[in-house]
């Protein structure tokens, strides 16, 4: 070792010391002998307690410090220097362990957030939720209106009839019969979904044979003027059927009831299953024919 100064500060000594690679200074509290004699000093490790040095000084003829002599304890300096050598790092950690609190405060707060971020997504997964369902409960609903459109399909309902009345071994239309089938035909505008069933009748005078043909005929007839009279398109009209002389409207025993007899039924029938879907335009829109 190696002593580099000596300084005297607020009745403290300081020593400098080379100790190996590194200099080392020491506070020094002074001893005043009050006869005189050289002052003694001795230092002792703040954190061991151990004792490193006794130094002894003395002044010069100029006033100033010079020491006497310096007595080292080596073996409590060694032990002193390899316990600041292990303090060190404990002391480091012990920083590091304060700066902790602020980390995991830190962490906690991204928790925080990213908790807050999850429950957004929650509600927002929920809201979702709710969405799908309402769109199946729409889906489902309309498979019901499918289905019920689909049972409907055979479903016709009879929403005005028309009957005209022929002279006997005649088909042709007198101007009455035609102004019942012209109202028919002008009612027909407002429908949707609609066909027209013709079905022509004859009395029984004359041969079967013969009132079958007949029957047809006036079916015949009142389909050709529905159409080109009364602008109903073709494939509204079902296929006019002639019935012959079945189906009786009163006995062909009077010649009121073989009247009645000769004649033809005109129906208009609406299909259920098509008016619920909307799938039909009236025959309004349909071009003339």
């Amino acid at each position: 070792m190696r002593v580099a100064s000596i300084a005297m500060k607020h009745s403290q000594f300081q020593l400098t010391a080379l100790f190996g690679p590194r200099w080392i200074c020491f506070p020094i509290k002074a001893l005043r002998d009050r006869g005189g004699a050289p002052a003694r000093a001795t230092n002792r490790d703040g954190m061991t307690g151990l004792r490193l040095f006794r130094l002894v000084v003395d002044s010069n003829e100029d006033g100033q410090l010079v020491a006497k002599e310096v007595l080292f304890d080596r073996d409590s300096m060694r032990v002193s220097l390899e316990i600041g050598t292990r303090v060190s790092p404990l002391e480091a950690r012990a920083t590091a362990l304060d700066d902790q609190p602020a980390a995991l405060d830190s962490r906690a707060g991204q928790m925080g957030t990213k908790q807050g971020q999850l429950e957004q997504t929650e509600v927002q997964t929920q809201q979702q939720v709710g969405e799908v369902k309402t769109e199946a409960g729409k889906a489902n609903e309309g498979l019901a209106n499918v289905n019920q459109r689909v049972n409907s399909l055979d479903n016709y309902q009879e929403v005005e009839t028309a009957t005209v009345y022929f002279a006997p071994n005649s088909s042709s239309l007198s101007d009455e019969s035609k102004e019942d089938l012209d109202k028919l035909a002008q009612d027909v505008l407002t429908q949707k979904a609609y066909r027209i069933e013709v079905a022509g009748f004859a009395d029984t005078a004359g041969k079967t044979s013969y009132n079958q043909i007949l029957s047809g005929e006036r079916a015949n007839a009142v389909m050709h003027y529905l159409e080109e009279h009364g602008n109903v398109p073709i494939y509204r009209i079902i296929a006019p059927a002639g019935m012959g002389t079945s189906h009786e409207a009163a006995p062909n025993s009077t010649s009121e009831g073989r009247k009645l007899n000769r004649r033809v039924e005109v129906k208009v029938l609406v299909n259920q299953g098509e008016v619920a879907g909307g799938t039909e335009t009236s025959s309004a829109t349909v071009p003339q024919q």
